[in-house]
């Protein structure tokens, strides 16, 4: 097995749940129900406005995780998971997280699981070397 190919998925996975969760969560705003509220609110807007917040929302929620699946996906087997990757990577992640956590919608399933993906994609990135040795080569204190 090549040294980088179950973090690698555990990392393509944890992103893929991002994309889903995001891609669910878009379907479901881009209702009647979402429209009806989103004309409450701002009453002087049209559907066409309510789309673009949909759309924008969405295409903001993938970013990151679309990227870093992208960047690794073709990068990891050249150049591996240096400290800088870790590092950067790491930084990213944690933004997009505090950007999703500071969004404080309490109310939607939704925004408890996009903050476990979100846990989990961090911890993944900083901890990526270590998944994937196996299990014997572990060093103990």
């Amino acid at each position: 097995m090549a040294p980088h190919k179950r973090p690698l998925t555990i990392l393509l996975a944890w992103s893929a749940g991002h994309i889903v969760l995001a891609s669910l969560e878009a379907i479901l705003l881009a209702g009647p129900d979402g429209l009806a509220l989103w004309q409450e609110a701002f009453p002087g807007t049209g559907s066409a406005d309510y789309t673009a917040f949909v759309l924008t929302r969405f295409l903001a929620d993938i970013l990151v995780p679309l990227s870093l699946s992208l960047y690794s996906y073709l990068t990891i087997h050249k150049l591996g998971t240096p400290h800088l990757y870790r590092m950067v990577w790491g930084a990213i992640v944690f933004l997009g997280a505090m950007w999703k956590f500071l969004t404080f919608e309490t109310s939607s399933p939704f925004w408890y699981l996009s903050l476990i993906l979100w846990t989990g994609l961090f911890l993944t990135v900083i901890n990526i070397q270590h998944l994937g040795r196996a299990n014997g080569s572990r060093r103990t204190l």
